[in-house]
């Protein structure tokens, strides 16, 4: 996968139209959230941690039906599947 990277020089400007560290400084903040509520994360979980972290934002509008369903199928595909977790 090759990604167009982008580099502001925060010392003079925050955003640009070509690039912004918005989205990725709140992904983040979401995260640094999720590490509050468990306390420390050891370097082996923190991708798993990671993965929870997008799956709840990309969740965040549903209801919390919605979201027991997606988890619900996430856990019982065949297969791997990042949000089974311990279950899989």
């Amino acid at each position: 996968v090759e990604y167009d990277h982008r580099v502001i020089n925060h010392s003079v400007q925050y955003s640009s139209p070509e690039a912004c560290t918005n989205t990725v400084e709140s992904f983040f903040g979401h995260v640094k959230k999720i590490q509050n509520e468990y306390g420390s994360i050891a370097k082996r979980w923190f991708e798993n941690y990671l993965y929870e972290g997008a799956w709840r934002l990309n969740h965040a509008p549903a209801s919390r039906l919605e979201r027991f369903n997606s988890l619900s199928r996430a856990i019982a595909m065949p297969g791997y599947s990042r949000m089974r977790g311990y279950w899989g």
